[in-house]
C-alpha cells in the first residue's frame, strides 16, 4: 500500500504547492490524477515515486517510508509515466 499522510511540499522561495494532502493506493489499484496547471499533479506524482522529500508529513511503502526504500524497491512497486515520453526512457544527450 502507498500512503501519503497529511503531507506539505513547497519548492525552494515559493508557496506550498501542496498543503495537507492525504491519499491511500491499494494494490493492484491503478490511478489517474487530473487538474488544472499548476495544482500540484507531478508534485504529488514525484513524491508517490520518492522521487521528491515532503516537507511535511509522510509518504509510505507497505509502511515504511519512501526514501528509506530505495530505488530498486520504489521501481518494482510504484509504475510512473512521465508526462513528456520522449524522456520516459531515451534522452537525445
Amino acid at each position: 500500500m502507498l500512503e501519503i499522510s497529511a503531507v506539505t511540499f513547497a519548492y525552494p522561495g515559493q508557496a506550498p504547492a501542496l498543503d495537507n494532502v492525504s491519499v491511500s493506493i491499494v494494490p493492484g489499484e491503478f490511478i489517474g490524477l487530473a487538474g488544472r496547471n499548476g495544482s500540484g499533479k507531478t508534485t504529488l506524482t514525484r513524491l508517490m515515486a520518492g522521487l521528491a522529500k515532503p516537507a511535511a508529513g509522510q509518504v509510505l511503502l507497505d509502511g515504511k517510508p519512501t526514501q528509506e526504500c530505495g530505488p530498486k524497491v520504489m521501481a518494482r512497486s510504484i509504475g510512473y509515466v512521465f508526462q513528456n515520453p520522449d524522456r520516459q526512457i531515451f534522452r537525445d544527450t
